[in-house]
């Protein structure tokens, strides 16, 4: 996905592949990639 880091692009992949939509995180570069949702820690 452009704008990920490749390690980002990793973790992005095995969530969704994983069938898991869902990534806590504070990078809100995870807004762009489709099928994934980010939520926020804490």
């Amino acid at each position: 996905n452009p704008g990920l880091a490749p390690r980002d692009s990793f973790h992005a992949a095995h969530a969704i592949d994983s069938g898991c939509p869902v990534i806590v995180s504070s990078d809100p570069d995870y807004d762009k990639v489709a099928g994934l949702r980010r939520v926020g820690p804490g």
